[in-house]
C-alpha cells in the first residue's frame, strides 16, 4: 500500500530529544520517508539509486514518483552527498542556473537553500525543478519532473515549497530520526522497489547490494 505523509507533516526537528534529526543513521527507506513526508503525498513506488542513476561515491539517494489526479506521476530524486562544493551549481548566480525560468534562494532553518526551475512547453516538454540545500558537512540535491512546470510554477508551488523544506530538514542527510527510519521500515512491499525500473524490464544495477553509504 502507499505511505502517507507520516508525524502529520511535522518536521523531526520539532519532536523529542528520542526524536532528534541525528538519532539513526540513514537508510534509504527512511530518506524515502522524508521525500514522502514533505511532498505530503502518498508515493506509488520508491527505491534506492545506484552509482549508475548518476549517485557519486559514498552518497545516499532514492527516487520517489507520486501519482496525481491528472494522470501524470511526479517524481522526486534526492541525493545526500557530503561534496558540499557541488552547491554552488545551484545557486541563481551560477552559471548552471543562468538560463532557468525561475531562482529563488532562501535560508530556512538557518540551511543555505536554492531552488530553479525550468518552464515546460505545451505538448512537449513538461520542465524540470531542482533544489539543494547546504548543510554543515553534506549537501541535499533534489531533481523533480513529470508534472507541467509554468514560468511561476502555478499548481506546483507546493511542492516546490515542500522540496524546500525537504533540502533544509535537518534529518535528511547521513543521520536521521527514528521516525523517518520507522517510517521507512513501515514502507508497503507493493510501493518499494529493489531498484527503480524493477518490473519494466530494466536489468539489476551492480552491487545492488550496497545501495549507497548509511555512514
Amino acid at each position: 500500500m502507499a505511505l502517507t505523509a507520516c508525524g502529520g507533516g511535522a518536521g523531526p526537528a520539532d519532536r523529542s530529544d528520542d526524536e532528534r534529526p541525528t538519532a539513526e543513521a540513514t537508510t534509504p527507506r527512511a530518506l524515502a520517508a522524508a521525500v514522502i513526508d514533505h511532498v505530503g503525498r502518498p508515493a506509488s513506488a520508491a527505491a534506492p539509486l545506484f552509482r549508475r542513476d548518476g549517485v557519486p561515491n559514498g552518497a545516499l539517494g532514492v527516487e520517489v514518483a507520486f501519482p496525481d489526479d491528472r494522470g501524470i506521476s511526479t517524481h522526486v530524486r534526492v541525493v545526500v552527498s557530503r561534496r558540499t562544493a557541488a552547491f554552488g551549481r545551484f545557486t541563481c548566480n551560477s552559471r548552471a542556473t543562468r538560463f532557468a525560468t525561475g531562482c529563488e534562494e532562501s535560508s530556512p532553518g538557518g540551511v543555505r537553500t536554492a531552488l530553479s526551475w525550468e518552464a515546460g512547453y505545451p505538448e512537449e516538454d513538461p520542465g524540470s525543478l531542482s533544489v539543494a540545500g547546504l548543510h554543515d558537512g553534506w549537501t541535499v540535491t533534489i531533481s523533480s519532473h513529470g508534472p507541467f512546470f509554468e514560468e511561476e510554477l502555478g499548481d506546483e508551488r507546493a511542492l516546490a515549497d515542500g522540496l524546500v523544506d525537504l533540502a533544509a530538514d535537518p534529518a535528511v542527510g547521513f543521520r536521521t530520526s527514528a521516525s523517518y527510519v520507522e517510517a521507512g521500515a513501515a514502507i508497503g512491499d507493493d510501493v518499494w522497489l529493489d531498484y527503480y525500473g524493477q518490473g519494466n524490464g530494466y536489468p539489476p544495477p551492480p552491487g545492488l547490494e550496497d545501495p549507497g553509504a548509511t555512514g
